[in-house]
């Protein structure tokens, strides 16, 4: 269509172009889905690209990406860094879209996902938004695992893992950002391995802007499947976390000390019972033991099956004893730089 030429004020409205950033290592059985997900958005007043930032895939990732980059707008990006915060930057560097949008290649995305986003954002003149997770496992521990992930007892009060309104939060998974906000705030920590996403939201929210979650807004993740898997996932959690307040102090939420403290409770514990004070060294081993209980509780009722009931307090306790360590290791070897 021409421009109109009769004097009117008639303006032609040019879509905005949405970057779609998705960081893979090795994700050939996931990456294909993601790539659907994205290019099959619904009710977008918006266009798309698709940049995947990979970080030396050593699968079938890099092919299954290729075979999409030929025949849709979607872009292989190379990460000689690797790690998922260098593909972060990366893809904003690359994008040519005034908005980012910054996803995990373990997840799956609704048909309005986008569509979701730039809505939450309109209505409450948020700066970044983001969804509710639903947590997914593969196999009966994976499935305890999601449970415990989406719980209150293993992630406190942790507002895109498991509320059910629309609300101001301190931190989301993934992103959705007008691309000017990074020339504001900067782009995100490269010394943050992990914990890049609320130590970069962290100084977002203390630049004045707003970070909203929204069940709107739905998003899939897949979790750990073994408790190995989430024991190293939590330790390098806890230990990142700390070293977010060592950059940013008093930037951290009270749940955060929560697991170290009772990792440092239940060792004074065992040195009260090895010394003899039995009675004193029992009271908060008994007292986690019924918040254990509670998980059990928790997991009968959502999943209405004994074998998850029973295996989500050991996922609720992995959780917590991993990212207390992680924590502490961090409390006693990082110092902020000078």
């Amino acid at each position: 269509m021409s421009p109109p030429t009769d004097g009117s004020s008639a303006v032609l409205k040019t879509r905005p172009l949405v970057s779609v950033i998705v960081p893979t290592l090795n994700e050939e059985r996931y990456i294909g889905a993601v790539l659907d997900d994205m290019l099959g958005q619904e009710g977008l007043d918006a266009d798309v690209e698709i940049l995947v930032v990979d970080g030396g895939s050593t699968d079938a990732t890099r092919a299954i990406v290729g075979s999409y980059a030929a025949k849709t707008n979607v872009r292989l990006v190379e990460n000689p860094k690797r790690r998922q915060v260098f593909g972060f930057n990366l893809g904003i560097r690359e994008a040519r879209g005034s908005i980012i949008c910054i996803v995990h290649a373990h997840a799956r995305f609704s048909k309005t996902y986008l569509a979701a986003c730039f809505d939450a954002r309109r209505r409450t003149g948020a700066a970044n938004v983001g969804g509710v997770v639903t947590h997914r496992g593969e196999g009966p521990m994976g499935e305890a695992i999601a449970l415990a992930m989406s719980s209150p007892l293993g992630v406190g009060d942790s507002k895109y893992r498991h509320t059910k309104q629309e609300q101001w939060c301190d931190s989301v998974m993934g992103t959705f950002i007008d691309r000017t906000l990074f020339d504001d705030v900067g782009y995100y920590n490269e010394s943050n391995i992990v914990n890049e996403d609320c130590e970069f939201n962290y100084r977002l929210r203390t630049a004045g802007y707003k970070v909203l979650v929204s069940p709107s807004i739905e998003v899939t993740y897949f979790v750990r499947s073994s408790l190995a898997g989430l024991a190293k996932q939590y330790l390098l959690y806890g230990f990142y976390r700390r070293w977010t307040e060592v950059q940013h102090p008093g930037s951290v939420p009270w749940r955060v000390y929560v697991p170290p403290a009772l990792l440092v409770g239940l060792v004074c514990s065992a040195i009260l019972c090895a010394f003899g004070a039995v009675r004193w060294g029992l009271v908060l081993p008994a007292m986690y033991a019924c918040v254990l209980a509670l998980g059990a509780a928790d997991g009968l009722w959502r999943s209405k099956r004994l074998s998850l009931a029973l295996r989500e307090p050991v996922a609720i306790a992995t959780m917590h004893l991993a990212f207390g360590l992680g924590w502490l290791r961090g409390l006693f070897t990082l110092r902020a730089v000078r």
